[in-house]
């Protein structure tokens, strides 16, 4: 199953972004929260982003592949769905956000393919 790369993939993307929010919470101090601390905030919503995405999206490249979509698109679609949330993060975190709002794009319109080709294959 070739999702299953990406699923590892974001597995050990949300672990990194993770380790970054713990270690800014260990230079803070920090155990709830960010304290109004600029860095800490924008690291944990970069995580929680990242959390709140790729589990739907790599449900619904799960269902497509299943459905019979061709492994090159599962490819497609998954390399730009985690090269979106690696801009998104370094947009969030750098304050670029030009670079945060293509990471955006980029989740987006995967998550839409996602949504079309599961429709797709459940009407055909």
């Amino acid at each position: 199953m070739h999702t299953s790369l990406y699923i590892a993939a974001a597995i050990g993307w949300i672990i990194r972004l993770g380790f970054n929010v713990i270690n800014l919470r260990r230079k803070h101090q920090v155990s709830l929260g960010s304290e109004s601390h600029d860095d800490l905030e924008k690291t944990i919503r970069a995580h929680a982003n990242a959390t709140e995405y790729l589990p739907l999206a790599l449900i619904g490249l799960a269902a497509a592949e299943y459905g019979g979509i061709h492994w090159s698109i599962i490819h497609l679609i998954g390399i730009a769905l985690m090269l979106g949330r690696y801009w998104h993060n370094q947009g969030i975190t750098g304050n670029m956000l030009k670079l945060r709002v293509r990471g955006m794009y980029l989740t987006f319109f995967p998550l839409m393919a996602i949504a079309i080709l599961n429709l797709w294959t459940w009407l055909f």
